[in-house]
């Protein structure tokens, strides 16, 4: 995968790729607050969750003036539209150290038909520049939530499911020839946990007042 398709570098600029971090991160978090496995939540229920928080997210932010995603479909699935690009939402993974060129989407419905068939018949040379439909692929858990996404063009199925990508455009984590994003301008949208010191006991003083 030595093509460089620069339109997709183009188009999912740094800061337009720290904006869709942002969501993804969201997403994430609200899904892990609303986790409770001692009452039944698992994997499905998580993977469930997650879906549908970022796609909140992502239909909340598409209504800010200044946001550069539109949403082309709510349901039955989320569909995108960035710039020439009509983009997909899946969750590929588990955690930033897995391949990405070994994971895909678990979906036999929706997420095939982002294949752009015509693109990749027998014979023909690879025809990545051409390409206008990607998958927003990320990586996470109710542990850690994101830990890796990445802008991905799908080219082949098996069984029914993604089988390969054509190219991988990383955002955040993993491994590859993507860059991670800069955050620190997003802090308003995605809140650090706060530290809460401790309160520092020292030994009464003669003189000193009790506080009922």
């Amino acid at each position: 995968m030595t093509t460089q398709p620069a339109l997709l570098r183009q188009t999912f600029s740094p800061e337009l790729s720290a904006q869709i971090i942002a969501i993804l991160k969201r997403g994430y978090r609200t899904a892990r607050e609303k986790h409770d496995p001692e009452n039944g939540s698992d994997a499905l229920l998580f993977g469930l969750s997650v879906y549908t928080f970022i796609r909140h997210e992502f239909i909340k932010a598409a209504l800010e003036v200044d946001c550069e995603i539109e949403v082309s479909s709510e349901r039955p699935a989320l569909r995108l539209r960035v710039g020439e690009f009509v983009m997909a939402c899946h969750c590929v993974g588990d955690y930033a150290v897995q391949d990405i060129d070994a994971c895909f989407p678990n979906n036999d419905c929706a997420a095939p038909r982002m294949i752009e068939n015509h693109l990749w018949l027998p014979g023909m040379g690879p025809q990545v520049e051409s390409a206008r439909k990607v998958i927003l692929a990320h990586l996470g858990n109710p542990e850690t939530g994101l830990e890796a996404a990445y802008i991905c063009i799908p080219c082949d199925e098996e069984d029914g499911l993604i089988s390969e990508w054509a190219y991988t455009h990383q955002l955040l984590g993993g491994s590859g020839d993507g860059t991670d994003v800069d955050l620190s301008s997003l802090l308003g949208d995605v809140a650090p946990e706060e530290e809460t010191a401790e309160p520092e006991i020292r030994p009464k003083e003669d003189g000193d007042e009790e506080v009922a």
